[in-house]
């Protein structure tokens, strides 16, 4: 016979005893088990967690590690593996790689059937959907701010400091630090001795005692004495 394991979840304490509690959950794990003529060797149980995520579920993650191959991962529903599509891809994933498969009783889910292998081919179509969406937005919210010459985040372009408002605005000192390193650079000079150059004519690192030759190189590449409003402008 095939070996079954079983998970059950609510997500507050209430819930445990209201509702589909865990009880509740597990008789009817248990039933659709028998039902498939499979053994449930152990039910694990999380009892007021939340599913927004599934590393944070200790019992979830004992469960999936005791998915050996031939097992299947049995849970009333969905929502109580998880509320994220991404998770349950993941957790598809992993008891893949496991040679295990995951059913659902309420949305009578087999991963070990093709219709059920349909439902979450359809399910990983549309969570690869939202990811291209969510990247959509976020590379357009990006590019309108950084339209607008402000700061988007990460290091600081040497040159330049953060105004109130979120603007980038000049620094003159470094200003000209970037402008020398560039004038040396246009007469020839290597990056490592316009890093040695420049602090011998008395510039200041922001960190450290002394500049590299990769922070010229970035300078001279991204042209970071310019603001990213006019570089935009530049490239359109």
């Amino acid at each position: 016979m095939g070996k079954a394991i079983g998970y059950v979840r609510v997500s507050t304490i209430q819930q445990a005893t209201e509702g589909v509690s865990l009880e509740a959950q597990e008789r009817r794990i248990r039933a659709w088990c028998e039902a498939q003529g499979l053994v449930l060797e152990e039910v694990y149980v999380d009892a007021g967690v939340s599913g927004s995520r599934a590393d944070n579920r200790p019992e979830l993650q004992h469960a999936l590690a005791a998915c050996r191959k031939g097992c299947v991962l049995v849970f009333y529903s969905l929502s109580r593996l998880s509320r994220s599509t991404r998770d349950v891809l993941a957790i598809l994933d992993r008891l893949r790689s496991q040679g295990a498969d995951l059913a659902s009783v309420t949305e009578s889910l087999d991963t070990s059937s093709p219709s059920g292998r349909l439902v979450l081919g359809m399910m990983s179509a549309v969570g690869a959907f939202e990811r291209e969406v969510i990247a959509e937005r976020t590379q357009m919210a990006t590019q309108h701010l950084q339209a607008q010459g402000r700061y988007i985040g990460g290091h600081r372009p040497t040159g330049w400091v953060v105004g109130l408002d979120g603007t980038l605005l000049q620094h003159p000192e470094e200003q000209s630090l970037v402008e020398r390193a560039l004038e040396l650079r246009r007469a020839g000079m290597g990056l490592r001795t316009i890093a040695t150059t420049l602090l011998q004519e008395g510039f200041v690192p922001r960190s450290g005692t002394r500049f590299y030759p990769e922070q010229v190189r970035r300078w001279v590449r991204t042209k970071a004495w310019r603001s990213p409003a006019s570089n935009s402008s530049a490239a359109t």
